[in-house]
């Protein structure tokens, strides 16, 4: 595992690097947008590919294992949609449309979690799941480093709580997403983009999905629940923030969490730190799933929620 680790982060880094000069090269960059102030000048795309590269490596170190054939043509599907997305940005509908299409393609492939035995309900389940965690990881990157520190962590968690099933492309993803954090520590020279974002989003997402990974192993949906914590509280937290304040909850709007925290005086790094050591929480939480009990683990998660709001709404983000 540290071996695989290890390989992944010098192959995500170095690939990192090279997306890095290519996106520059071809003047791919993000923009300064007035609801990320932080940033004045234009920062290189492509960082999702830098990470999509670590995850070969897993295949070339661990071949007897069999990795999921499906998870891969979805990892590569979802970076190519997201960097399409990144270049020319789609309008939420078409979006949302082909991140559907993509899960469903995927379901048809076999990508879909044996929960009720009728493989209709059973493929719209994990359609359900790929839409709701690539949209989430998706909303939360929005601050330099955040969704790379929660991928190193929530990725790792992921593996180990497969319990000996097929781990190695979760650890693989989290060295490539600690490779690709060295260049997107604040403050960021390359972003993820939406092709890494998505990227995420549906590793984890898949990971509880897959036959062969988590759904056959255990750990559940409360387990699954409480790895992705940061990024479905983040999805439901800004969700809720703007259908109060009368906005289409897709639009955006400077009412992350990571934003808030930074109007609060935190700074990016601290940011970044504090969610991670949360998200790793929630995984050990997670981990102790089976002596806790679901309801009470799923119980502690709901109070901290309610705790971290209470928190965050007391601090606005003026444009």
């Amino acid at each position: 595992m540290i071996r695989l680790w290890l390989l992944s982060f010098v192959c995500g880094y170095g690939a990192t690097r090279a997306a890095e000069w290519i996106a520059r090269a071809c003047a791919f960059v993000s923009r300064p947008n007035p609801i990320v102030a932080q940033h004045v000048t234009p920062v290189a795309y492509l960082g999702g590919w830098g990470v999509l590269a670590g995850l070969p490596i897993a295949g070339v170190v661990n071949a007897r294992e069999g990795l999921s054939f499906t998870v891969l043509v979805g990892a590569v599907l979802y970076t190519v949609l997201g960097t399409v997305d990144d270049a020319r940005p789609f309008r939420p509908a078409p979006k949302f449309a082909w991140q559907a299409v993509i899960a469903a393609v995927l379901v048809l492939l076999g990508l879909q979690a044996p929960v009720t035995g009728l493989w209709w309900v059973d493929g719209a389940l994990s359609m359900f799941a790929m839409l709701v965690m690539v949209n989430a990881v998706n909303f939360t990157d929005v601050c330099d480093g955040l969704v790379a520190s929660l991928g190193v962590v929530t990725l790792l968690a992921v593996a180990l709580l497969l319990q000996g099933r097929n781990p190695s492309l979760w650890i693989a993803g989290s060295g490539a997403c600690a490779g690709f954090l060295v260049r997107n520590r604040p403050p960021a020279r390359i972003f993820l983009g939406d092709a890494g974002s998505h990227l995420i989003g549906f590793l984890l997402a898949a990971a509880w999905i897959d036959p062969a990974g988590m759904s056959a192993g255990g750990g559940g949906f409360i387990a699954a629940l409480l790895v992705c914590g940061v990024f479905l509280f983040e999805l439901c937290f800004i969700t809720a923030v703007r259908v109060k304040k009368g906005l289409p909850w897709w639009r955006g709007s400077p009412d992350h969490f990571s934003l808030r925290l930074q109007a609060a005086g935190w700074s990016r790094a601290r940011v970044d730190l504090t969610a991670g050591v949360i998200s790793a929480s929630l995984a050990g939480l997670a981990w102790a799933v089976p002596e806790l009990g679901a309801a009470s683990a799923l119980s502690l998660y709901l109070l901290a929620a309610v705790l971290a709001c209470g928190y965050l709404l007391r601090f606005e983000v003026k444009r």
